[in-house]
């Protein structure tokens, strides 16, 4: 039955652009860029139980990554976004390696002040990164002489690294590495105790994360084909934190449920106009008060759903 039901999830899936208008398909491409930005944050919060307030930050060097290579010097797309993985990696490591003396609210303050320095480095290194004005005329991706030019082909791109990053991160949950992660997430001081190197596992929290967040970065960049740092900020971090939060901290699945009503619940709203906003907070409020362990959590303790609640991150 659960290999039916995402049998028939994965056609509607694929034949989603073929009866969708623009506009909604343009919705898709963007949730479909926050679910990786989503499931990435979530191996470092919800696996790792690391706290990371700069997420935008990764999301961005990412998309400046790949922007420039394929602007400045006509470096193909899948060079550029792989690239956009390994600085956002490296970047990454780099933040992760503070992380050893601090944790808590103070991680959070330092992870707060990573995003805001390389938000300020966008806009004051205006040479490399056109300032505030940002970068223009972003090339679409093209492989074997066809360009992914329209919606509907970048879907296709979008649903597919969408996918590789949820899977591998189930994959990466249910290996020695994840249970290294949920073991320093419990109980740091026992995970040390039994063996865990502790030191190697947060950094290689980060740098996974951060990883997958550069690829967000670059897909979201040739999609929308013009970046500016006002497209980075410290409320993306906290989008996609309320995003693993609402869906289920350390559940991969949860994140991609937080992902789709955060982002698309605003978007239902608008026919309130000024209203919306605190209709959608008084949402929040209730889903964190009635569903404290994530949608995907609550919805499994119902009786009909106890069949699946047996794998962890499922």
């Amino acid at each position: 039955m659960k290999k039916s039901c995402g049998l028939v999830i994965f056609l509607i899936l694929l034949s989603f652009p073929l009866w969708v208008p623009h506009y909604p398909l343009h919705l898709a491409c963007m949730v479909g860029i926050f679910v990786i930005l989503a499931v990435s944050l979530n191996i470092v919060v919800g696996f790792a139980g690391q706290i990371s307030l700069g997420h935008a930050a990764f999301f961005a060097v990412g998309a400046y990554t790949s922007t420039l290579l394929a602007v400045k010097w006509g470096i193909p797309f899948w060079f550029g976004i792989f690239a956009a993985g390994i600085v956002s990696l490296a970047f990454g490591i780099l933040l992760g390696i503070p992380t050893l003396r601090v944790r808590d609210i103070y991680l959070s303050v330092v992870t707060i002040c990573f995003g805001l320095m390389v938000q300020l480095a966008l806009v004051n290194l205006e040479s490399i990164t056109g300032g505030a004005r940002g970068i223009y005329g972003i090339p679409r991706p093209a492989i074997a002489g066809f360009s992914f030019s329209t919606p509907q082909s970048f879907y296709y791109l979008i649903l597919f690294f969408a996918l590789l990053t949820i899977f591998s991160s189930l994959r990466l949950l249910r290996s020695r590495f994840g249970r290294a992660f949920l073991s320093i997430r419990e109980n740091e001081l026992a995970a040390e105790t039994v063996g865990i190197r502790t030191t190697y596992y947060k950094i290689l929290a980060f740098a996974v994360s951060s990883f997958y967040a550069g690829l967000a970065g670059s897909l979201y960049a040739h999609y929308v084909s013009y970046i500016n740092p006002d497209a980075f900020t410290f409320g993306i971090s906290i989008d996609v934190l309320v995003m693993i939060v609402i869906g289920g901290l350390g559940n991969v699945w949860g994140s991609v449920i937080g992902a789709i009503v955060i982002f698309l619940l605003p978007e239902y709203l608008r026919f309130m106009q000024q209203y919306y906003r605190a209709v959608f907070g008084i949402g929040l409020i209730f889903m964190m008060v009635f569903m404290r362990s994530g949608i995907v959590s609550t919805l499994q303790k119902i009786p009909w759903g106890r069949s699946s609640s047996s794998r962890v991150g499922g």
